[in-house]
């Protein structure tokens, strides 16, 4: 049955013109979808980096443009036709366009499989944004009673060291403050008597090389997020 549909999502802050193959828009993509019925407009159920965006659109006294493509198509082509448009149009999280999609569709929501790097989109996305005092009330009221989970568990050896992994490149809990002067004067006794091995040299540079990865790795997203966030750079591509 014909009753499926393809759709898109402009933002109205960045006019001009955008051409994808057979198709062009007067303002830049932002997202692709297939559905049918009411579909097109229940964005409230898509990801949180569709929804941050479709909210800074709204802050600035604007609505996000929602345009079916094409109609009337069977299921199957209705996916062929989400598939090439992704395609064309690009990805935030492949570096490749503007669209916020999360995968390169044909598979719905239910197939879709989010990957490392899109996680770490996500959760800087969710950095820094304090939860409402009603948010923190539920949370505090359905934890009450609750035993730890951790509670009389002795963290294991692979525990320790994913630990240590999650804090490597994280500012030192003593910045800002300093030691005691009778502290400095057993740092440095100790720090006297310690011979570096070779091998304590070899994983000190490793260690070094991670934390570099990271903040380099961090850096690209902050590229993702802050063009999320702005509605200044465009991919307008027609000639």
């Amino acid at each position: 049955m014909k009753s499926f549909y393809v759709y898109i999502y402009l933002d109205p802050r960045k006019p001009g013109k955008y051409c994808y193959g057979n198709y062009s828009f007067d303002f830049e993509p932002f997202y692709v979808g297939k559905g049918k019925g009411y579909r097109i407009n229940v964005p409230k159920d898509y990801n949180s980096i569709i929804r941050g965006k479709i909210n800074n659109i709204q802050k600035v006294g604007l609505d996000y443009i929602a345009h079916k493509v094409e109609q009337n198509l069977l299921e199957e082509d209705a996916f062929n036709l989400e598939i090439e448009l992704i395609s064309s149009i690009g990805r935030i999280t492949k570096f490749t366009g503007p669209l916020s999609n999360m995968t390169d569709g044909g598979e719905g929501a239910s197939g879709a499989i989010i990957s490392d790097e899109q996680k770490k989109v996500l959760s800087l996305l969710k950095k820094g944004k304090p939860l409402s005092l009603d948010h923190r009330m539920k949370l505090s009221e359905s934890h009450k009673g609750d035993v730890p989970w951790n509670k009389g568990k002795k963290a294991s050896d692979d525990a320790r060291r994913n630990l240590s992994t999650a804090h490597q490149g994280l500012p030192s809990g003593m910045k800002g403050k300093n030691h005691s002067e009778e502290t400095r004067r057993k740092l440095s006794i100790a720090r006297r008597r310690r011979v570096i091995t070779k091998e304590t040299r070899k994983k000190l540079s490793e260690s070094s090389f991670k934390v570099w990865k990271i903040r380099k790795q961090k850096a690209k997203m902050r590229q993702i997020i802050n063009h999320i966030r702005s509605g200044n750079e465009t991919f307008s591509n027609c000639q």
